[in-house]
């Protein structure tokens, strides 16, 4: 019931949560339900809500005996996710590279594997398969944890959660991913997305900042003159 309140199409994240907790809380259920319940509950906090705090908290309660192995790999990752949501760059940098890859050391296929998948993620997200392209660049960051911190599979899936009018979830991954950004381009990109969420969001304030900090840092990109086009005078006026 909660991973379905989460869907796309619901975006019930408090109901979720009181699921998650229904399950915690609950005598009927056994410890092994109650280990996923938490994992789960610190992934919705994280990713859905933005209450890492708290998540840190769950993630710090779960007896991982009673997690299975693909499971405990999940929760090391929302460990470094937490890091990286706080701002600690280097420490979550470091907790994901500790998890390791799934490819085989030395294997000089990796990246270009990697590429490919971009690839298909991209191509999926303009055929309108959103589900598709979640799920590549889901499986990147899983194969290789530092990839959560890179910006082109992060901004294809900013991009997912846009046309889904995820907006609460797009808004946390872009916060996230804008320290990190490779290069200007990216970060225009990401600083354009932003802005476009917090309009749909009503926040005005973090609009009309974001914009301010893409004509400073990015003046002549193509997202900066696209933003110009789309929401300079709304914002300009903003800033007034």
């Amino acid at each position: 019931m909660a991973e379905f309140l989460k869907r796309p199409e619901v975006q019930e994240y408090a109901l979720a949560e009181q699921a998650f907790l229904m399950v915690i809380e609950s005598p009927l259920f056994s410890p092994v339900q109650k280990a996923w319940a938490m994992l789960n509950l610190s992934g919705l906090l994280i990713h859905y809500v933005g209450r890492v705090d708290e998540a840190q908290e769950w993630l710090g309660r779960i007896e991982v005996a009673r997690l299975s192995d693909s499971d405990r790999r999940i929760k090391r990752i929302y460990e470094g996710d937490v890091l990286f949501a706080d701002g600690h760059l280097d420490l979550a940098r470091k907790t994901y590279a500790d998890i390791g890859t799934l490819y085989a050391p030395g294997d000089t296929r990796r990246a270009l594997k990697r590429q490919a998948s971009l690839e298909s993620a991209r191509d999926y997200l303009r055929r309108g398969e959103l589900d598709a392209a979640e799920q590549l660049v889901s499986r990147i960051g899983w194969d290789d944890p530092e990839q959560r911190m890179a910006s082109e599979p992060g901004l294809i899936m900013i991009r997912v959660c846009l046309e889904r009018k995820e907006f609460r979830r797009a808004l946390l991954l872009s916060r996230r991913l804008l320290p990190v950004a490779e290069t200007d381009v990216r970060k225009s990109e990401i600083l354009s997305a932003r802005i476009e969420i917090c309009l749909a969001l009503n926040y005005e304030d973090e609009a009309a900042g974001a914009y301010r900090q893409l004509l400073e840092s990015c003046p002549y990109s193509e997202a900066t003159a696209r933003a110009k086009g789309k929401w300079g005078d709304r914002l300009a006026r903003k800033q007034k």
